[in-house]
């Protein structure tokens, strides 16, 4: 006598539930991408679309990001800054803002993936996070390099001890405040 077969597990929508948004469909059980066979400006305006969406649903970090963009590209424009200088702005800001998407990305696959607390999804997230800040530092200290000179005029190797001594002060003192808490 065979042992009965169990049947095939479900499908991983199935066991999890679907996604928040609409993003796979399914025709004659091959699963496709919506943005497959669209055209560039299509996909470019879906990509929008999401932005907007994120945005839309209250991310006041995000928002935040942008309009302190805005204003640092308004500076930047104002104070003169030439065309290598501006470029480092703007791809400081795209890097921050790109890592705050990436991090609410991975906040919304794990909060699909694991809806109860875990602490593994816990320590992903508060990662992720940290990646956020971090780059956020790092871009910080890049506009402090870029808008130095041509605001206060004195030259690189003046402010570059200075800086570091500043980062590492403020990196110290973060530290400092984060061990406190986890001690709590």
């Amino acid at each position: 006598m065979k042992p009965e077969e169990s049947p095939p597990p479900a499908p991983f929508s199935e066991q999890r539930g679907e996604l928040p948004f609409p993003s796979r469909r399914k025709t004659e059980g091959k699963v496709h991408s919506d943005f497959a066979n669209k055209n560039p400006i299509e996909s470019s305006l879906r990509a929008l679309g999401g932005l907007s969406e994120y945005a839309r649903r209250s991310r006041r970090n995000w928002l935040y990001q942008v309009f302190i963009s805005i204003a640092v590209v308004g500076v930047a424009l104002w104070t003169g800054l030439d065309a290598v200088r501006l470029a480092l702005v703007i791809l400081s800001i795209a890097l921050v803002l790109a890592i705050e998407i990436l991090n609410t990305a991975l906040e919304v696959l794990l909060n699909w993936l694991q809806p109860e607390y875990h602490a593994i999804a816990k320590t992903v997230k508060d990662l992720a996070a940290g990646a956020v800040l971090v780059t956020s530092f790092g871009a910080i200290g890049a506009g402090f390099l870029l808008f130095w000179t041509p605001v206060v005029g004195l030259t690189y190797e003046h402010i570059v001890l200075k800086m570091i001594g500043s980062v590492l002060i403020i990196l110290l003192s973060v530290l400092a405040w984060a061990s406190g808490r986890a001690k709590r």
